[in-house]
């Protein structure tokens, strides 16, 4: 990760820094009077990460002071954090953590993570392991430092109430080393929106002004729960709130326009599915078997259902048009290999 052989920039700094001043003035918009060019290691937790919609009508995170009055960390005292660029140039490893007891007992449906891992696919962004762990401190720790062995993103669904079993944040700050720390200029966000609701407010609602030392809050628009993004040389970690109507705007609106901005993704994951009916799964590996195995890019899988077979074939490009390219000559081939022994291969 980023630790590794620390050097003194020299000549990179001088290639990357105009593209890395690009970058924040596309990404991190600030309001007047606030500071700019932050750190890349830890994004000050008096910003709070917002949805800016940018020239071409996509949305990207944009990084506004609470109240605009807390000076950022200088960019010069900051150099080391190029070492993240060269993460920028292999695929990222992203791994989503499911946390609620609800999930455990099967008293509701994890309809998050099925979103998490289409949005992540349709940004290009590899989703290698999903867990899912109960309300409980050292289970979700656990989950959390095996994730950051592994991955270098992980995002949390849950946990980011106000009760004593909304633990995510403490969590976070365990495995990052990074004590948690009230804002009351955040507290005041919350606060604001319990009034323009006519809703009383309650002591424990403070534990939502509480984030590990250097995570950034994300805005929540729907909700009364802040996400945040926690940057450390363990890794990422993005948490937002398990209620879905208020994930889904931070994931779409901020989430993934900082990892595809702080990982340089440029690529969608897109696949195709081919229906074959009157034969077996088994029959349908054996006469397709050597493409499951040998290919790359596009991959090639394999999904039993008692209506058919399901051959996936899912392609890394840079748009959905060159991925349907990378696609068709495999999807001839399977129809050519089971021709005469599938009843019919439809698409989905």
């Amino acid at each position: 990760m980023v630790g590794a052989g620390r050097k003194t920039p020299g000549g990179l700094f001088g290639q990357v820094r105009p593209r890395l001043r690009q970058g924040f003035r596309h990404l991190l918009h600030f309001r007047k009077g606030a500071a700019h060019q932050p750190s890349l290691v830890r994004l000050a937790s008096d910003r709070v990460l917002r949805p800016k919609t940018t020239g071409n009508g996509t949305a990207a995170p944009c990084c506004a002071g609470v109240h605009g009055t807390r000076s950022q960390t200088r960019f010069a005292q900051s150099w080391h954090v190029l070492a993240h660029l060269g993460q920028r140039l292999k695929s990222v490893q992203t791994e989503i953590l499911m946390i609620g007891t609800e999930l455990l007992l099967g008293q509701i449906e994890d309809t998050n993570a099925t979103y998490m891992a289409r949005t992540l696919a349709a940004n290009g962004v590899n989703l290698y392991w999903k867990t899912t762990v109960g309300d409980n401190a050292g289970r979700i720790i656990d989950a959390l430092r095996l994730g950051l062995s592994r991955s270098d993103v992980i995002l949390c669904s849950g946990g980011l109430g106000p009760t004593v079993d909304d633990i995510t944040r403490d969590c976070v700050a365990e495995v990052l080393d990074a004590p948690l720390e009230y804002h009351s200029d955040l507290f005041e966000v919350i606060a604001e929106r319990f009034r323009r609701r006519n809703r009383p407010l309650s002591e424990n609602n403070k534990r939502q002004a509480m984030l590990p030392r250097g995570a950034a809050p994300i805005h929540n628009a729907n909700g009364t729960a802040p996400g945040l993004i926690a940057e450390s040389e363990k890794g990422v970690i993005a948490c937002m709130p398990g209620v879905p109507h208020e994930l889904k705007p931070m994931l779409d609106n901020i989430v993934i326009p900082y990892l595809s901005w702080r990982f340089h993704i440029r690529n969608v994951i897109h696949y195709r599915v081919l229906k074959v009916r009157g034969m077996g799964e088994s029959r349908v590996d054996a006469a397709i078997g050597d493409l499951i195995a040998k290919q790359s890019n596009p991959t090639v899988g394999l999904l039993a259902s008692p209506e058919a077979v399901r051959v996936r074939i899912t392609a890394r490009a840079a748009t959905v048009e060159q991925a349907e390219a990378i696609i068709d000559p495999i999807d001839a081939a399977v129809r050519m290999r089971l021709e005469g022994l599938a009843a019919c291969i439809d698409r989905e």
